[in-house]
C-alpha cells in the first residue's frame, strides 16, 4: 500500500476488484507455510529439504495499472514503450531489462539513424539483427550454437556445422553441475507479491 496515493488509489482498487482471482492467488502465496513452500518447491526437485535452503526475498514483479477516458481500468503484465509524436521523449513502463524493448526504442526515437548509419554497427554488434528467426532456421540454429558454445551449454545443432570461437577466443567444454559438500546451499527467492519458492 505504500505505493498508494490520492491519484492511483482509485485506479489500484478498480483493478484489483476486475482481476480477484489474480489476487486471491498472491494472497494465497504469500499466506504458505514453510511446509507449503517446500512442497511446492518438491514439485520441481522432489529431493529438496527445508534446511538444506536459505530464503532470499526477490525483486518485485511490476504490473501496468493503465486508465483511458471512456475505457476500464486495465491491469497488464509486462513492459510499454512511449514515445512522444516528435520522439524526442520516450518512457519505459515496466521492468524489462530486454535488450528487444532497447532496440525497439532506438528504432522509434531514432528511425533515421537505425535504419542508415547505426545499420551496421547494429548488425556487428546482432548478426540476427533484422532478421525473422521464426521463419530462418539456419540463422536461428547459428545463434543458439555460438551461444551455447559461448556458455559452455550443451546444443545439438542442426545445420550440423559449429561455428569457430571469434578473435581466437578459448570457450569452455560443457561441465556437469557438481556442488561440493561445503558449497553453499542454494537460494529459495521469495517475491514480494508472490511468495512462492524458486531454486
Amino acid at each position: 500500500m505504500a505505493s498508494a496515493t490520492k491519484d492511483n488509489a482509485v485506479p489500484m482498487a478498480t483493478a484489483g476488484l476486475e482481476n480477484l482471482d489474480l489476487v486471491k492467488y498472491l494472497v494465497s502465496q504469500v499466506s504458505l507455510s514453510d511446509n507449503q513452500k517446500l512442497a511446492e518447491l518438491q514439485k520441481y526437485y522432489p529431493e529438496a529439504k527445508w534446511e538444506d535452503w536459505t530464503e532470499a526475498q526477490g525483486g518485485q514483479r511490476v504490473q501496468i495499472i493503465k486508465t483511458a477516458p471512456g475505457e476500464k481500468t486495465k491491469l497488464q503484465f509486462g513492459t510499454e514503450l512511449f514515445v512522444s509524436q516528435d520522439a524526442s521523449v520516450t518512457a519505459l513502463l515496466g521492468a524489462s531489462t530486454s535488450p528487444y524493448m532497447m532496440l525497439d526504442l532506438l528504432a522509434k526515437a531514432f528511425p533515421v539513424k537505425v535504419e542508415g548509419e547505426w545499420s551496421n554497427k547494429l548488425v556487428q554488434i546482432i548478426p540476427s539483427y533484422g532478421q525473422d528467426l521464426a521463419k530462418n532456421p539456419a540463422p536461428l540454429d547459428q545463434v543458439r550454437t555460438e551461444t551455447s558454445r559461448t556458455l559452455g551449454l550443451v546444443y545439438a545443432s542442426k545445420t550440423g556445422t559449429l561455428p569457430a570461437p571469434k578473435d581466437g577466443a578459448t570457450v569452455p567444454a560443457p561441465t556437469q553441475f557438481n556442488p561440493s559438500p561445503d558449497a553453499k546451499k542454494p537460494v529459495i527467492v521469495i517475491e514480494p507479491d508472490a511468495q512462492k519458492p524458486a531454486a
